[in-house]
């Protein structure tokens, strides 16, 4: 059905067996049937079940081509990224502490201590 136009199909299986079926224009939609003998149940409680190792393992569905490697580089980059923004956060609070921004000198304010002068005068 690579150059079709229809959206679906049907189809009925006289063999059992795994088939795998997926997308032409996205093999990443993937669906994988186990057509089980007539004397044999499904594994799992439901009919369906998400392509998991362990679900596929139960099917007998457990190939290398089924299952998609780790991607170590995004899995390492992620990472590092994270210790890099721990590491610029220890730094950041490192630059702070020792830097120690508090106000040392506070300025008078002069409303105040003219209103404290008013209430002087005015206090018998």
């Amino acid at each position: 059905m690579t150059n079709s136009k229809y959206d679906s199909f049907v189809f009925t299986f006289f063999q059992s067996g795994v088939y795998v079926f997926a997308d032409s224009r996205n093999m990443a939609k993937q669906m994988i049937i186990a057509v089980m003998e007539e004397d044999q149940k499904c594994p799992s409680r439901t009919a369906f079940a998400p392509q998991l190792i362990s679900s596929l393992l139960k099917v007998g569905a457990y190939k290398r081509d089924v299952l998609e490697e780790p991607d170590w580089v995004m899995f390492f980059g992620t990472l590092l990224l994270a210790a890099l923004l721990i590491f610029i956060f220890i730094i950041m609070i490192a630059l702070i502490s020792r830097k120690d921004w508090r106000q040392r000198f506070v300025p008078d304010i002069f409303y105040q201590i003219w209103n404290y002068k008013l209430i002087q005068r005015s206090d018998p």
